[in-house]
């Protein structure tokens, strides 16, 4: 390696023992020369036990080992920079993800190796995909698919749902927008682009379209697509996700988703000395690509340049926390020469003499702004994905899968507290009559009047979930007495009752409401649901617009 003199390999090891990327220099024998103080810490293992051993010791298995220089060795080969992302094993067994690079010392059979933990973004993608696993069955039974489309390359997902509504099997057709584009009616298609394109030129989030898909069997079906645009912090359209339903028959009646990095002058973060002042001593080329400034712009001046006024407490409470404790790591945002403003990963840590005393500052900054937005847009879509999953596209209300956690919750609070819970199945009367006379677009209408009726009548602890078409149903905690529960069925009888004019129409809505208690009817879930629906039939044959509390000859 370069041979440098006294003062430059004092600040070099001291850049070495305080960047947050690992550092590991290995000889033609892919044995260790030289780790850096993140990399022990990253691996468990202390730095004696790693110089001059292979650097199998980082590998889950002699065929990772070997399938890992295989890798390298090919992107040599093809005069590509090495860098990819890889499994390794902590000294204590456990596995994590790196992004690794790495670059070949001038002159030398070396590899300077940088790594940097990726596990919280893979782990992240892995959370992403449960929950659209969790949407898709979620969707079952409701005859609709889930979707994504990525508008920067145009690759898409399609959930198995989504390809049996189609006719096709799982994996049959390509993850590619054609393979929806493709399938489109002819006459469709300007409509949806239109929509699609109005819609992100004024920043709106939601989009929804209707239109024709051709199935494999060459029949054509009716979609409602509904989708959420996701857009970066500078309004441009990253990606749409949402559901396609197939409401073929609704229709018959009324038409209707690099961070890599290199050390000291061959890496492009940045990488600035001050003395204890704060004043530039020196400036590598990856603070000029980080900044915008050249090293004569800024050498004199102070670091603080770089922040906003607003941050400058916190940068100095940095520089407190820094001589106390030699050290300091942060996310923080950097003002740019052309005074944009980016989100940079920040590591301080003190210059030191020979004799151990603080002589300046060394300052480690990595631009991670896409990754801010990446983990950003993630865990909004993790959000997103994760209430689409588990509530009524229609009213917002909690769905069955929700619906049969929160009884569960119930039980057990119920059973803890020594307290009674009551479950209440609530079906509408003749709500067919509306869809059919007046059509479902005004039935979706009146469903949600009554959603929201519902709720109002209980109280905030409670749960009112919709499990589909006209059926909903109340939770209802702590009850204090038996009676209480029938008092309350009136109340929705009385609330729903009321008349709903919509245009020219004044609907009038009756229901029949069925009531089972915990833990006097049973202590069971199950079976709960099956008296509140065996108690709401039998108010359905006694006249309906009535209510009864199960009893055993109900289900005999």
């Amino acid at each position: 390696m370069k041979v440098l003199d006294k003062r430059q390999t004092h600040w070099f090891d001291q850049f070495l023992n305080s960047s947050l990327v690992g550092i590991l220099v290995v000889d033609k024998e892919r044995k260790n020369l030289l780790v850096s103080k993140h990399l022990c810490t990253m691996f468990g293992y202390e730095e004696r036990e790693l110089i001059g051993r292979s650097t199998e010791i980082f590998h889950l298995s002699h065929e990772s080992y070997t399938k890992f220089a295989e890798l390298a060795s090919d992107l040599a080969r093809q005069g590509e920079t090495i860098g990819l992302e890889y499994q390794f094993k902590r000294k204590d067994g456990t596995l994590f993800w790196l992004y690794i690079s790495g670059d070949m010392v001038e002159e030398h059979d070396e590899v300077l190796w940088t790594m940097v933990d990726i596990t919280k973004r893979v782990n992240t993608e892995k959370e992403i995909k449960v929950l659209k696993e969790r949407m898709e069955l979620a969707l079952l039974g409701y005859n609709a698919g889930a979707w994504e489309w990525d508008l920067s390359d145009d690759t898409a997902y399609y959930s198995p749902q989504w390809m049996k509504m189609l006719g096709y099997e799982e994996g049959e057709l390509p993850a590619l927008l054609s393979t929806w584009g493709d399938r489109v009616h002819p006459d469709d298609m300007g409509a949806i682009m239109s929509a699609v394109k109005s819609t992100i030129e004024v920043k709106q989030e939601h989009i929804e379209t209707t239109h024709r898909l051709r199935h494999k069997s060459g029949r054509w079906i009716w979609i409602l697509g509904r989708g959420i645009i996701q857009y970066d912090d500078d309004g441009k359209a990253l990606s749409m996700v949402g559901i396609h339903t197939d409401i073929t028959e609704q229709k018959a009646q009324q038409l209707k988703s690099a961070q890599q990095t290199q050390m000291i002058e061959q890496i492009h973060d940045s990488v600035i000395s001050t003395d204890l002042d704060g004043i530039i001593t020196s400036w590598n080329l990856g603070s000029k690509i980080l900044s915008g400034y050249s090293a004569d712009e800024v050498m004199g001046r102070h670091i603080s340049m770089f922040y906003r006024d607003e941050d400058l407490p916190l940068y100095e409470k940095s520089i407190k926390i820094l001589m106390r404790t030699g050290e300091y790591h942060a996310d923080t945002y950097f003002v740019k020469k052309s005074e944009d403003v980016i989100y940079t990963s920040l590591s301080l840590s003190l210059f030191r003499d020979e004799k151990d005393e603080p002589v300046g500052m060394i300052s480690y900054a990595q631009d991670i702004t896409e990754r801010k937005r990446a983990e950003d847009a993630l865990a909004k879509q993790k959000d997103m994905l994760h209430h689409q999953a588990h509530h009524d596209a229609l009213t917002g209300l909690p769905n069955r899968l929700l619906f049969d956690d929160r009884l569960e919750q119930a039980i057990e609070r119920s059973k803890r507290d020594g307290q009674r819970a009551a479950l209440f199945f609530i079906d509408l009367d003749d709500f067919k009559e509306i869809n059919d006379s007046l059509g479902h677009e005004m039935g979706d209408e009146v469903l949600k009047i009554v959603s929201k009726r519902l709720s109002g009548s209980v109280r905030g602890e409670d749960t009112v979930a919709r499990l589909g078409g006209d059926e909903f149903t109340i939770i209802v905690n702590e009850l204090a007495l038996g009676e209480d529960a029938s008092l309350l069925a009136q109340k929705i009888i009385d609330v729903l009752a009321i008349p709903i004019t919509m245009g020219k129409n004044v609907l009038h809505v009756s229901s029949s409401i069925g009531i089972s208690i915990y833990p006097d009817d049973s202590e069971s879930a199950q079976d709960l649901f099956k008296y509140a629906d065996a108690a709401m039939y039998k108010a359905k044959t006694v006249g309906k617009d009535s209510y009864k509390s199960y009893s055993v000859e109900m289900i005999e």
